[in-house]
């Protein structure tokens, strides 16, 4: 819940062996677009790359 109240509901969708495939944030009343946040792994289901509206983390193995 965000502060004066307002709640909202976001999405998440899985990969086998219960890996986080992608997260679906609302717009919102201000106007800001929905955003769906893509995650990839690497071979050894380690986090690689967190996608979004712009890259928020990008494995530097």
């Amino acid at each position: 819940m965000l502060a004066g109240g307002t709640s909202f509901k976001t999405n998440w969708t899985y990969k086998s062996a219960n890996l986080v495939s992608s997260r679906t944030y609302p717009a919102s009343d201000s106007g800001r677009a929905e955003e769906v946040v893509i995650f990839t792994y690497l071979a050894q289901m380690l986090l690689d790359i967190v996608i979004g509206t712009s890259t928020y983390k990008k494995n530097r193995l």
